[in-house]
This record gives C-alpha cells, structure tokens and sequence, in this order.
C-alpha cells in the first residue's frame, strides 16, 4: 500500500505514540523480565524474517511482470528494524506498510504489530505487493491518484448501484475460463463506466489510478501467493469476491474498493489473449484506459439489490454526518492559520462540506515554520472552499 505526502513522499497510515518503559532500579525482577521479553521478540522476528525470505526466494518474479525483481526488504516493530544481514534500532523513517527509500535505495517494508499472528507465506505475498511499488517508484510511475480531491468524490445512487453492478461482472469475468464470455462480462463494465463517467464526470479517474497504482501491486502479490500456495490463493479470492459482493461497507469505500476492482479486473484477462504488461516508466493512461482500448463497450448491467443499496447509502450518509457531530459535541480546542497539508492517511479521512475529520493524523505545515505540525486524531480540519490542500484551522480534543 502506498501512503502519500503531497509530493508522492510515503508517509504513516495508522500512528501510534511511542511509550517508555520505566523500570526502578532497585526492581531488578521486572528489568529481567522485560530484558527477556525483548530478546525473545528479536529471536522471533529474525525468525520471522528468515522464513519471508525463504519464500521471497521462491518467485518467479519475471513471470509476473516483466522487468520486476525482488528488492532488498525489511521488518519492524516498535523498538527495532531487522533486514537480511543486521538489525538496527527504530527509525523515524519506518512507516507503515510500503515501500520508502533507504541508504539511496528503494525497499519495501512492514510493521509487525504481533508476530505470533503473522502467516509467512502470506506476509511474503505482501512484501511482493510492496516490491511492485519499490519497482513503480524506481520507473518513474506517474500515475498517482489525488486522495484530496477524491474526498469531494460525490455521493449519487445511480453511479453506487452501476458500480456495484460492474463488481459482479469482475467476479463473473474471474470465475469464467470462456474467453469470449469473459470479454462480454467486461464490455458490460466498460459501458457501465462510460455511463458513471456522465454522472460523476473526471471525479472517476481516482478509480482509475487506485485499480492503477494499488490494483498493480496487489495483482502482483496475488500471482506471487499463487506460487507459494494454491490454496492460500484461493481462499484470499474468495474474500476478495465477497468485498466486491458487499453491500453495507466497503461499497462506499472507493479506495479500499478500487483496491479490490483493480486486482482482480487484471487477473480477469489472464484467460484472454488481452495482455496487461506495458511500459510503466512511460505510459500515462491508467491500467482501465489501456485495456478498455482492446473490449469494444456492450450493454449497461442490469443493477441489482436497489432497495437494500439505497437503505446502505443513507446510513452510510448518516454515519458520515455523526462522526463531526460526535467530535463537536466534546468542545474541541480550535487553532486558525494559514496551514498547508502534507501529510496524510488516505484510508482515514472523511469530508463533511469544507471539514475534513481525520481518524489518526494529519501532517501540516504552517506558513513561514520550517518543521511540520503531526496532530494526532481523532481531529477536524477546516479547508479552503477552493483548496482543499489549504487549512484554516483545526480542531482537537
């Protein structure tokens, strides 16, 4: 997954403050223990880390895009950073799951919150997703979507009730071995955004450049768990297909969804003669663009479960409305100046007219201060009306 800063720069999606542990001198019982305690979370993250890159070893990385190579990786917690050779101490630079540059090279990275609970098979999958951004970066990839403008992304049942539509003409496409029928599923869906693109206009393209720019990467790790495990892989499909069947959550999600759409939209055309690889260093038309070229468009699919879709969107709508309620009922501290967002957690963020609440953080910069501001959440930000870059003010409680 990538995190973005304005200018593309990867940033945290889920903060947490960092704690100190103060032990008494004369409490030597609790200094040993917690002296074990961290030797064995070394002991068991380099484990973890030697069996990722065990399977890490295994992939035939050519096979699943031409050009792509695995890349130097790394696994952190709180306290420590553990790569293939060494271990360091935590630094600031860690964060979230992504790929950054380090020591003038771009690697990918992911934080451990509890490694009894990681599966290293699946973990090697997501470190592949990883490497494709590692390896989007290291071409020059243009394709980044705005998640700030996509906040002003309107909210109209038609467009919801046709998109839930063309999620199952993805799931007919994935399940479907005929190449033609797997073609007339997907021509359906490129009528279906022909037609949304009327309704909600440029404000599609943000779908576009997610299927892009994380569609790619998760494709990538898909193949990858593929060749790990069959079974694995077969199972995260099957969850997949469920995300694009829901109807009460991740369907207003179009992030997360696109996520979803993205992957399996390219693992659709594996049964065709449609090739999905092309030039990433060079190409400006996202991954959607590029294929809809090859799929003459068909017929608008028939939209399904309207009822129960337009009661989701209305709760959807009120959920919404609640989250600022709730926060302004708590008297929040408000702070005015002339602030600039460059940082963010794109997953996290809601926008209610010209406030924006977001759940974790937000990185400003004020005007004329070198250093940025990281306000923790939950806080409100009130933006510019034509800007929604620029901040006015914001609220914490």
């Amino acid at each position: 997954m990538l995190l973005y800063l304005k200018s593309h720069t990867l940033i945290h999606l889920n903060p947490k403050i960092a704690f100190l542990i103060l032990v008494a001198k004369s409490d030597i019982s609790s200094y040993t223990y917690i002296n074990k305690t961290n030797r064995n979370q070394v002991k068991f993250m380099r484990l973890l880390y030697d069996k990722v890159y065990e399977h890490i070893c295994k992939v035939d990385f050519e096979s699943i895009w031409e050009g792509f190579h695995a890349y130097h990786f790394a696994l952190y917690d709180d306290k420590k950073v553990y790569f293939k050779d060494k271990t360091i101490m935590y630094e600031e630079c860690f964060l979230g799951n992504t790929s950054i540059k380090y020591d003038n090279e771009q690697i990918a990275i992911w934080k451990i919150d509890d490694y009894s609970k990681e599966d290293p098979i699946e973990l090697a999958a997501n470190m592949v997703h990883e490497m494709f951004h590692a390896y989007q970066y290291e071409l020059g990839e243009k394709r980044f979507p705005n998640d700030i403008e996509a906040l002003d992304y309107p909210v109209i049942l038609e467009n919801v009730l046709l998109k839930y539509a063309e999620n199952q003409m993805i799931i007919r496409a994935m399940e479907e071995k005929d190449k033609k029928k797997i073609k007339e599923y997907l021509s359906t869906l490129i009528k279906s955004r022909t037609k949304r693109k009327e309704l909600i206009k440029d404000h599609i393209d943000y779908e576009y450049r997610i299927e892009t720019v994380e569609g790619m990467a998760e494709y990538a790790g898909l193949l990858a768990l593929k060749q790990l495990d069959s079974e694995k892989y077969t199972d995260k499909i099957n969850n997949y297909f469920n995300n694009l069947a829901d109807i009460e959550h991740i369907l207003f999600d179009n992030r997360r969804l696109s996520y979803f759409s993205g992957s399996l939209f390219l693992l659709s055309l594996h049964n065709t003669d449609i090739s999905v690889f092309h030039d990433i260093s060079t190409e400006k038309r996202t991954v959607y663009e590029l294929i809809s070229e090859s799929i003459p468009s068909g017929n608008l699919p028939e939209t399904v479960n309207t009822d129960t879709i337009e009661t989701s969107l209305k709760t959807f709508l009120k959920n919404r409305q609640k989250l600022f309620d709730e926060f302004f009922d708590k008297s929040p501290n408000c702070r005015e100046g002339s602030f600039t967002i460059c940082g963010y957690d794109p997953m996290n963020m809601v926008k209610t007219e010209n406030l924006v609440w977001c759940k974790y953080f937000v990185m400003l910069k004020e005007k004329a201060k070198d250093n940025p501001l990281l306000i923790n959440g939950p806080l409100v930000i009130k933006v510019d009306k034509s800007d929604t870059f620029k901040v006015l003010a914001y609220y914490t409680i």
